[in-house]
């Protein structure tokens, strides 16, 4: 009987406060294990999170801030939660690799040790008490779970059971013992009061059994998808009536899990008994594919990319993570003594049978567990008879004890579902003893998080599904082996494809014949003889035909025409090469020309620095010209014919000459190089509003210029 309790940090006692019946111990099977502490003190207590006390020899820590009322000047009142070790598992994440997001496959054992490596990592002492030994292994999709929320998954999918005492973990088929305990209720008998409570489970009396749908021929039972029964299993119909239920077995299907008995590299096995002949089989949507059950490629798939009756020689493709990682490998590849089955294929008819007879079995064990109403039975247990019995301490959660009611009509060995008592009195026991596992609310949660994992991790999947096509076709499975059309679960392969109507016929299609760079991959248009003229087709060398196009978006061209310009590295230029629009073009390695049009091309300017140009024409030969090589002209206007000519028309703006710039005058068949000369000159006014005047130059300046009369 504890009338005190000892708070340590560090191994050391940092307060020692009273406690009453307000302060009491639960536990729950396959759930919490915590001390409820509530007590009054005359002072602040210095606590903190990780701060502990000690019970029955394990520690129970605090993981939250404490709450603390003050109800008066020297009172204060205290609610502390003190969580037994299973909550440390919380803190700690799953990883593998440096990975919190990833698959493994494993068998309890694997998975187990996983578990505790991960706490060690972070915690001291964790260890495995008692580990299942099956050797069948199951793959988990982790996903940033907790070891707390792990360990309820791995029990689930394996339908084993946990206990975490202190830091020591089982995971077994069974927690717990049969006590030989008996409570009845009666004076000095156990029991003050029981009471009979429903369960929040379902139960059928007529079980409807499936399996999984994998490796099942097409007309199977007439059309079923999956392994089924040609009858239900019935139980207690004389009790509770008949009601219907169904449950179905995933992982059951017509399969041959065996042994590799050789191997002939990192892409080919043998199993020397294999005793039918793969390439004889029907091979389903999704091809066959040799999964590794055991081994350094337990739980990776690949697919079949051959068989050799006579040796018995498997010869399997790879897959290609995103990373470029790529399995198998020098490092991790199959050895003799793997375990495999095959998917994707249909099983001879004596493998289909003995699934069948399987699904019976396992249909049955649950028809035993789930065609009764499940109920519990909460107990008021008499304390004196806990105590004169010695049975304190002795009655755990998962333990089974017999208990018997005529009232309520148990007479059973059950399971103590969980127990609760004050400290200072531990023989003033509430407890729940079931017929069946009950989850705590805490537990629901955690199969819930199970649950949308699983959802969580097919989202996960869609990450993977690229690569996972890449692999199918890569490994070219049916292709290669069977010499047919594949449809898998994700490509298909074949040879071509064509579409069309009833009317038109054949109309367009995609081509995987040939293999020449002209080879016409995709067309529309014609028939597949006349691919090779279809108005729009696309070759393997990337080109693409098509009379008629309307393109959106940026187009990149290098070569080809626009009307009657030819596309070239230096622009567009005409077919007799006399004509272009380019930014710069060589000729004969001495004329450099180039031209720019738009709004606003940067170009220098005496007196400014730089200036905007709508038209900037550069044609300068290189090296300079001698005096007797042919003149070199940026701009020729030819305007005649009219009733008035005009070859430049200045509307606003002034004519710039720079320093070594000049005007050339033809007059009859000789040229006078400056400008010394008298013109009119129109230079306002509209052709109903003529207006000329005359211009005078004298060595390029002008001199005079009057209106004409």
């Amino acid at each position: 009987m504890e009338s005190e309790l000892h708070i340590m940090r560090n191994n050391s006692v940092i307060a020692i406060v009273n406690i009453d019946e307000n302060t009491g111990y639960t536990s729950e099977f396959l759930g919490t294990d915590q001390i409820n502490a509530s007590f009054l003190t005359n002072s602040i207590l210095p606590l903190q999170v990780h701060d502990y006390v000690v019970f029955n020899g394990k520690k129970y820590s605090i993981k939250d801030a404490t709450q603390c009322e003050q109800i008066d000047s020297e009172t204060f009142k205290y609610d502390i939660i003190f969580y037994g070790e299973i909550f440390a598992m919380y803190d700690v994440l799953v990883m593998h690799l440096g990975r919190t997001s990833f698959s493994y496959t494993g068998t309890p054992l694997d998975l187990l040790e996983l578990l505790i490596d991960c706490l060690n990592s972070e915690q001291t002492g964790w260890a495995i008490a008692q580990c299942s030994l099956i050797s069948e292994p199951q793959t988990f999709n982790f996903n940033g779970q907790s070891c707390r929320t792990a360990l309820t998954a791995i029990a689930d999918t394996f339908n084993l059971e946990y206990l975490v005492d202190g830091k020591k973990i089982s995971l077994i088929e069974k927690v717990g013992d049969t006590q030989n305990i008996s409570l009845k209720y009666g004076r000095g008998k156990g029991l003050f009061k029981a009471s009979r409570q429903n369960v929040d489970q379902g139960f059928a009396t007529v079980w409807y059994g499936y399996g999984g749908n994998q490796n099942l021929p097409d007309n199977y039972r007439g059309g079923m998808d999956r392994i089924a029964l040609d009858a239900p299993v019935t139980m207690n119909v004389d009790l509770y009536g008949r009601k219907q239920g169904t449950v179905t077995f995933e992982d059951e299907f017509p399969q041959r899990t065996a042994t590799i008995t050789a191997v002939n590299s990192i892409y080919e096995v043998i199993d020397s008994s294999l005793d039918f002949d793969i390439n004889l089989q029907q091979i389903n949507d999704g091809g066959a594919k040799i999964v590794f059950k055991s081994g350094e490629l337990s739980g990776q798939q690949f697919v079949i990319k051959g068989y050799n009756p006579s040796t018995k020689a498997i010869r399997f493709g790879s897959i290609k993570e995103s990373t470029g990682y790529e399995l198998p490998n020098a490092s991790f590849q199959a050895k003799v003594g793997d375990k495999y089955t095959l998917i994707g294929i249909v099983m001879p008819q004596s493998y289909v049978t003995a699934s069948e007879q399987r699904v019976m079995s396992l249909l049955f064990d649950h028809a035993k567990r789930h065609s009764f109403p499940p109920v519990a039975f909460p107990l008021d247990i008499d304390e004196k008879y806990i105590r004169e019995m010695g049975l304190i301490g002795k009655i755990i959660p998962g333990d089974s004890i017999h208990v018997s009611s005529d009232s309520l009509g148990v007479d059973a060995y059950l399971r103590i579902q969980s127990i609760s008592f004050p400290l200072v009195n531990p023989a003033n026991i509430q407890g729940v003893v079931s017929d069946t596992i009950q989850y705590t609310q805490q537990e629901k949660i955690i199969k819930e998080v199970k649950q949308n994992g699983k959802e969580t991790a097919n989202s996960v999947a869609v990450a993977l599904y690229a690569r996972q096509v890449a692999d199918e076709i890569s490994n070219a499975a049916i292709m290669e082996q069977f010499k047919r059309t594949y449809i898998g679960d994700r490509a298909i392969l074949t040879g071509a494809f064509v579409a069309g109507n009833p009317d038109a016929g054949e109309v367009a299609g995609i081509n995987g014949t040939e293999n020449e760079p002209n080879s016409v991959r995709f067309w529309a248009g014609s028939s597949f003889e006349d691919k090779d003229k279809a108005p729009f087709r696309v070759q393997q060398d990337g080109k693409m035909f098509a009379i008629d196009a309307i393109i959106k978006g940026v187009i990149e061209a290098l070569s080809g025409k626009i009307a009657n310009f030819i596309i070239g590295n230096e622009g567009l230029t005409n077919d007799d090469d006399n004509a272009f629009i380019a930014l710069k073009k060589t000729v004969d390695n001495l004329h450099q020309i180039s031209i720019a049009l738009g709004i606003g091309i940067p170009v220098d300017y005496w007196g400014w620095g730089t200036a905007n140009a709508a038209l900037s024409i550069n044609n300068t030969l290189s090296p300079d010209g001698s005096p007797d090589s042919p003149p070199n002209i940026g701009i020729q206007i030819d305007v005649a014919n009219g009733a008035q000519n005009f070859a430049l028309d200045i509307i606003r703006g002034n004519i710039a000459f720079r320093s070594g710039s000049n005007i050339v005058i033809q007059e009859g068949q000789n040229l006078r190089v400056g400008l010394d000369f008298e013109a009119q000159v129109k230079v306002k006014g509209v052709f109903n509003n003529d207006k000329y005047v005359t211009m005078k130059w004298v060595k390029g300046v002008l001199v005079s210029a009057v209106d004409v009369v």
